[in-house]
C-alpha cells in the first residue's frame, strides 16, 4: 500500500528530478483546489482532494467475492515494473538521459 506522498517520491526518483513535496492539511488542500482547480494545469482539483481523503484499497469482502483484478483475469504488476517505461520521457533530457546523468 502506497500513500500519495510515496507515489510522488517514486515518480521523482524515476524521472531523476528533485522537487519539494508538501503535506497540506485537508482544509488547505480544499481551499487551494477551489481557488485554482478550474485553471488549466492546476496542481490539484477539488474532486482529486476528495478522492485522496478516502483509502483506495480492496476490501476483504471484495476479495472473497472475487471483485478484484485477479477475479477479472487481469494479472497486476508492480509500479516499479511499469512506471519507468511510462515516465522515462520526463527525465531532464528525455529518454536518452541515463539515471543520475542530468
Amino acid at each position: 500500500v502506497e500513500t500519495f506522498h510515496d507515489c510522488m517520491e517514486t515518480m521523482l526518483k524515476i524521472i531523476d528530478r528533485k522537487r519539494l513535496i508538501l503535506n497540506l492539511p485537508w482544509f488547505l488542500a480544499k481551499a487551494m483546489a477551489r481557488l485554482v482547480g478550474w485553471l488549466p494545469g492546476a496542481p490539484v482539483t477539488l474532486d482529486q482532494v476528495i478522492m485522496l481523503q478516502r483509502d483506495n484499497v480492496v476490501s476483504d469482502d471484495a476479495i472473497k467475492a472475487r471483485r478484484t483484478l485477479e477475479g477479472l483475469g487481469i494479472v497486476p504488476h508492480s509500479m516499479a515494473a511499469i512506471l519507468p517505461s511510462y515516465l522515462v520521457r520526463f527525465r531532464p533530457a528525455g529518454q536518452f538521459t541515463r539515471k543520475g546523468e542530468a
